[in-house]
């Protein structure tokens, strides 16, 4: 897992070997590693005032880190130690909400660090015969008093905090539903990872607008299955190239890339475990090397991430690795 901070200046990594460490996204450095919350870390996210992390795992714990100190401030015990999948902080950061292996939704109140309630249970939601729905990720909304959770397979509901109701979203969606929902900080846009691509939905219909493969920083445009749209009115051409360039780059070998926020390299992942990191400005590669188990790529100051994924006899490890070329 890997969460932002508010500022976009630190990154945050949890891994399965129970370390989170925190990164300087203009340099790629490590700033912080933490130790000692979880044999296992599957979620970490920033309080939205970015001076707190809170990270949970296997144990079914939430751990809050005084980013100051670089030590846990406090503990939020687990209820019956199911592991945790998905968390989210109330925009005021006052509350967490978790959602755990079995489906199980809480929100925690932080000045207690006690359950306020138990918004829904997974395990009473049934879907027709012989199918049953699990919660698998919980969102606030940004706007709204609402607590917003994806159902497996591809089912959206929330409840309104305030009131108890329920909430009728008409989200139907017709594909498998990513470990992230993410809301813009407005409201208007819904995002989610699928298949290595980031969707994007209009909040209030649900409907889907986008299927973002590449979002390209200068000039700014967006490649989805419409092809490139461009983002800024006062940029609609484009007399070098890049993009197409770009977009040869994608098509190849089922590859995978993300580009620097400067838009002057990016890094390419191709199916065979293949990363690779290009100039722009002269449309050649800088380096390549090979990455076993690579499921992703995206750019870190020099560097470029890739995150992997092995079997483990407790089911699979996920790992973020930096490289930054062949002496690595």
């Amino acid at each position: 897992s890997v969460d932002y901070s508010p500022d976009g200046a630190t990154v945050a990594s949890g891994s399965f070997d129970g370390t989170i460490r925190l990164w300087d996204v203009a340099t790629g450095e490590l700033r912080m590693e933490l130790e000692g919350g979880d044999v296992q870390v599957r979620r970490v996210r920033f309080r939205p005032d970015g001076r707190e992390l809170a990270s949970a795992g296997d144990s079914g714990a939430i751990h809050l880190w005084d980013l100051s100190s670089g030590t846990v401030a406090r503990t939020i015990p687990a209820q019956d130690r199911n592991p945790i999948h998905s968390l989210s902080y109330s925009p005021d950061g006052a509350r967490i909400a978790s959602v755990d292996m079995n489906g199980r939704v809480v929100v925690w109140d932080l000045a207690s660090g006690s359950p306020r309630e138990v918004v829904l249970d997974g395990s009473d939601v049934a879907a027709g015969a012989g199918e049953r729905f699990q919660f698998r990720t919980v969102a606030f909304h940004p706007t709204q008093p609402w607590l917003v959770t994806t159902m497996q397979p591809w089912l959206v509901g929330a409840a309104d905090l305030e009131t108890g109701s329920t909430v009728e979203l008409e989200y139907e969606l017709n594909d498998q539903i990513g470990r992230e929902w993410r809301y813009s900080p407005d409201g208007r846009w819904i995002t989610f990872g699928e298949d290595s691509t980031v969707r994007v939905l209009d909040a209030e219909t649900g409907e889907r607008r986008w299927d973002a493969q590449v979002l390209w920083p200068d000039p700014p445009a967006l490649l989805s299955h419409r092809g490139w749209t461009f983002l800024d009115p006062a940029r609609t051409e484009d007399p070098d190239g890049v993009l197409a360039w770009v977009e040869g780059l994608l098509a190849e070998d089922g590859a995978k890339l993300a580009p620097t926020p400067d838009a002057a390299a990016l890094c390419r992942l191709t199916e065979d475990g293949t990363l690779e990191r290009w100039e722009v400005a002269t449309r050649t590669l800088a380096w390549t090397v090979h990455v076993e188990d690579a499921v992703g790529t995206g750019p870190l100051g020099d560097a470029c991430t890739v995150v992997t994924v092995s079997a483990t006899e407790e089911g699979h490890s996920v790992q973020m690795q930096f490289h930054r070329g062949q002496d690595d």
